[in-house]
């Protein structure tokens, strides 16, 4: 589960995305992450989100399933674990 980056090295998803994300971080200003809410408009697997920890965040996916299973973690933690 990787693809093929420059000079033929295999690189894998999570190697990129953990990259992509680092240099992202660089452009947000953590601060207004404590008093702001942060808005995610294609949510995914939420690296990004789950890097920054805002103090409230609003996300949307046009995956409704992907939106659905984030409400059940959200709101029946419980009973999904049960």
């Amino acid at each position: 589960s990787g693809f093929e980056g420059e000079f033929g090295v295999a690189i894998s998803h999570s190697t990129l995305t953990k990259a992509i994300i680092t240099e992202l971080t660089k452009y947000i200003n953590q601060k207004s992450l404590k008093k702001c809410t942060y808005y995610e408009p294609f949510i995914g697997g939420g690296a990004l989100l789950f890097e920054l920890q805002p103090t409230r965040a609003v996300i949307s996916d046009q995956n409704k399933e992907l939106i659905n299973c984030y409400e059940v973690v959200r709101d029946s933690l419980d009973d999904l674990i049960e």
